[in-house]
């Protein structure tokens, strides 16, 4: 079973663990870089941000005792809509995880009178797929960038 949980300082080392590994980011077609001396302003965002507005939380599964990936959400000012983003450890996808981390988080926005998600992705990304399992239906095709979304 997954929840979501707020990182102690020493786990962002997963979240750089992630954001560095080029099989968990072949999506993107880039890692992107996570170095230590950015921790401390990630953390402080972390655990002073305002849920109203923004939150970031990392996907924790207690079968497994170990992070999986990581969901964050921020509002698009003065409405009910957010953007989210989910990454699942390339070693942990099609578990269950994704699924559990956004319905998780989405259950989080929803007391902040978040009432919709969206998902902007490429179009070349994989997760149009899952994205589709789970519910979320395409709104909107602009170029390369795909937006789906949800009522929440």
């Amino acid at each position: 079973m997954a929840i979501l949980i707020i990182p102690e300082f020493e786990e962002l080392s997963y979240r750089r663990k992630m954001h560095e590994s080029s099989r968990t980011m072949a999506f993107m077609h880039h890692t992107e870089p996570f170095p230590r001396e950015e921790w401390d302003a990630f953390y402080k965002y972390v655990t002073e941000a305002d849920p109203a507005k923004e939150c970031y939380r990392m996907i924790y599964c207690r079968g497994c005792c170990d992070i999986v990936g990581e969901v964050s959400y921020e509002r698009i000012s003065d409405t009910q809509s957010a953007v989210c983003r989910v990454l699942i450890d390339a070693s942990k996808r099609n578990s269950g995880y994704g699924r559990s981390g956004v319905s998780l988080m989405e259950e989080e926005a929803a007391k902040h009178g978040i009432s919709e998600f969206i998902f902007e992705i490429t179009a070349d990304n994989p997760a149009s797929g899952f994205l589709e399992h789970i519910g979320y239906t395409l709104k909107e095709k602009d170029g390369e960038t795909l937006k789906y979304s949800r009522n929440i």
